[in-house]
């Protein structure tokens, strides 16, 4: 269940900042969702739209998220170090959705309608753009605020690009 979860807290990250970049810059993400049997995809956006042509990404982007009080970007050590996986940019999201996401999926279902009190409504989820950086301005420590011990790469989100400016040249750098 774990799996899915983070699987989803990863999945809706990418959405939005797929939805981000659309809204700011009118430019539309094109975003790698399938699950791959002994492979992994090193990117998390395989085309970039803009106007009527998709590219692809001019540079590698790797959405990584978090819960609502994450306060560090962390990237796994292969993730970085793998020629095949490392990105050029890591852009950090919160994602806020409530734990019973996946038995509010299945409240209208038959089987069930006698729990329908104790199952709330689907609401949409909430997601905050932190910033992002280059591989390059991350550092590679353990992550004591957040309980991990080995070593990750990791940069603290207020440390993270996130002015307009920023945004600006991300979108014209991917």
């Amino acid at each position: 269940m774990q799996a899915v979860e983070n699987w989803t807290q990863g999945a809706l990250a990418e959405i939005a900042l797929q939805k981000f970049i659309k809204e700011r810059f009118n430019i539309e993400l094109q975003i790698e969702f399938r699950v791959f049997d002994n492979a992994v995809i090193g990117q998390d956006i395989v085309g970039v739209k803009r106007g009527r042509t998709i590219n692809p990404p001019k540079s590698g982007v790797s959405v990584k998220s978090g819960k609502e009080n994450g306060m560090v970007l962390i990237v796994p050590i292969k993730e970085v170090e793998s020629e095949s996986r490392r990105s050029d940019y890591y852009v950090f999201v919160r994602v806020v959705f409530p734990i019973d996401v996946f038995a509010r999926f299945y409240r209208a279902s038959p089987e069930f309608e006698d729990m329908l009190s104790v199952i709330p409504e689907f609401q949409p989820a909430a997601a905050y753009i932190s910033g992002y950086c280059e591989r390059e301005d991350l550092e590679k420590r353990s992550v004591p605020e957040a309980g991990i011990q080995e070593e990750k790469y990791v940069k603290c989100s207020g440390m993270l690009k996130n002015s307009d400016k920023d945004w600006r040249d991300f979108a014209s750098m991917i």
